[in-house]
């Protein structure tokens, strides 16, 4: 049961996750695109915008990838984690907790979502199950 778990926690966050950084990265589901992303970097003084941009944006799409995947699992965790700690930072902290305000409740639960598939690992069905071998189910 516990692998059924991940895998449905890493179907929804991985595809999430990618869904938010394909926005970013390809222009898809009315987002940005990576030019208009990157200048949204620029104005949130995280520069050099031309590197730290396609930074964000890739680590969303293919740390979701990977989240989904199960495929270098804590790599792609970490990514994600990394990023939502920047958004926290730069755009959701000084409006509180609560999402509908724009605070950083959901970058919080992403956080935790992700910390807890770089604790456990992805299971065993999983890329990385099937390659390295998944913990027994307890």
């Amino acid at each position: 049961m516990r692998s059924l778990g991940l895998l449905i926690l890493r179907v929804f966050l991985g595809g999430m996750m990618m869904a938010h950084g394909a926005q970013k990265v390809f222009g898809s589901f009315e987002g940005p695109g990576l030019k208009a992303f990157t200048e949204t970097t620029r104005k949130l003084n995280l520069e050099p915008a031309e590197i730290l941009g396609p930074v964000g944006a890739y680590s969303e799409f293919l740390g979701g990838l990977s989240i989904l995947l199960g495929f270098f699992t804590p790599a792609g965790a970490l990514a994600v984690i990394n990023t939502m700690v920047v958004a926290i930072w730069k755009v959701h902290f000084k409006n509180g907790f609560w999402a509908n305000k724009r605070g950083y409740e959901f970058n919080g639960l992403i956080i935790a979502a992700s910390t807890a598939l770089l604790l456990t690992g992805p299971g065993k069905v999983s890329v990385d199950g099937v390659i390295f071998g998944g913990k027994k189910d307890e």
